[in-house]
């Protein structure tokens, strides 16, 4: 809680149940073993977010993310994996 992941330009950060596929690992039923991708466009100074899941990735308001889409969020969004416990802001 409250940690805080440094991101290299182009960076790709993986969110999953996974050990072997995922850069950050939730350990829960819900969250599939590659669940979302992150990387962060220095260009544009946005966030690319891919929800590759079965149960979803989630903006802060409740709104799924396309599946297998690319969706441009930026700065200060938060996104849930799954369920409301595990949140994540980009900052």
């Amino acid at each position: 809680a409250g940690a805080v992941i440094d991101m290299q330009p182009d960076e790709i950060i993986t969110i999953g149940s996974s050990a072997y596929e995922a850069n950050i690992v939730l350990p829960v039923p819900e969250v599939s073993w590659t669940h979302c991708t992150i990387r962060y466009d220095v260009r544009s100074e946005q966030y690319i977010v891919e929800d590759i899941s079965s149960n979803g990735t989630f903006l802060g308001d409740g709104t799924r993310l396309l599946k297998d889409e690319q969706t441009i969020l930026p700065r200060g969004t938060i996104l849930y994996i799954s369920d409301i416990e595990n949140a994540f802001k980009l900052i």
